[in-house]
């Protein structure tokens, strides 16, 4: 009876969906370790495991240049407006929308997973996810309140001449980061850092050789934010179809 009891538990660790979402939202005053401990405790007791592959057991305090995919397709910087700029989803009323590159509070991991796929598909190399981790803290226009909070917060990147790139438009809009620019936007306090290859989705999703969601999860996940972006727009006093459409900030200033 408790081999039986013991195998059903194990069964329903195991069968916990890989791609459930994990919110980067953190409490201003709660320390990022809590955050994660309070997430998904489960999940966590299942990658035990699992001899702890998943992204957010595998940060560390330190960025190795080799472990980041390499860019060899040319300009870089134009494969970044590609990302930032293409509407290629479509909301609940038909409106062609690009990634949530506006709505800071969340959904980094559902972002960084469609450019990713986006990039793949549009015949570029796999990149690099990097996972960063920390009481961060970021300044946002975007945000009511002038400022987001998270434990966590992952995008797309490449190695190139020797540098690492970030593809990350909801920080900033208008140019490509290294990793040392995105770590400082995210504020003061110490941080970890997890590279991982492109099917990594969440911080307990394997940081290398996990299976990839398939091109239409990732579109789901990412459709899942797009009512919230809307909504945040108007609530900022502004025009979404402008925002959404073809005129975003970046390229009215």
């Amino acid at each position: 009876m408790k081999q039986a009891i013991l195998f059903v538990l194990l069964l329903s660790i195991f069968s916990i969906n890989v791609s459930a979402q994990v919110s980067a939202i953190r409490h201003p005053d709660q320390d990022y370790q809590d955050a994660a401990r309070k997430v998904f405790n489960l999940r966590n007791l299942k990658h035990k495991f699992l001899k702890n592959t998943d992204a957010y057991s595998a940060r560390t305090s330190e960025i190795i240049m080799s472990s980041v995919a390499p860019w060899s397709h040319g300009d870089i910087n134009k494969a970044f407006s590609e990302v930032r700029d293409e509407r290629f989803m479509r909301d609940d009323t038909g409106f062609a929308r690009r990634p949530t590159w506006l709505y800071p509070y969340d959904g980094c991991y559902a972002r960084a997973e469609v450019a990713a796929q986006r990039l793949e598909l549009k015949g570029f190399s796999k990149p690099s996810k990097v996972f960063i981790f920390g009481n961060l803290v970021v300044e946002s226009k975007n945000s009511s309140q002038g400022v987001v909070t998270w434990w966590y917060h992952v995008a797309v990147a490449y190695g190139h001449q020797g540098t690492i790139y970030i593809f990350d438009p909801a920080l900033e809009p208008n140019n490509l980061l290294t990793v040392q620019q995105w770590s400082a936007l995210m504020g003061p306090a110490k941080k970890q850092f997890s590279i991982c290859d492109d099917a990594a989705f969440d911080p307990y999703s394997p940081c290398e050789g996990g299976a990839q969601l398939s091109y239409e999860q990732a579109q789901e996940h990412q459709e899942d934010f797009f009512n919230a972006e809307k909504e945040n727009l108007m609530l900022l006093g502004k025009n979404p179809a402008e925002e959404l459409g073809d005129l975003p900030v970046w390229k009215r200033e």
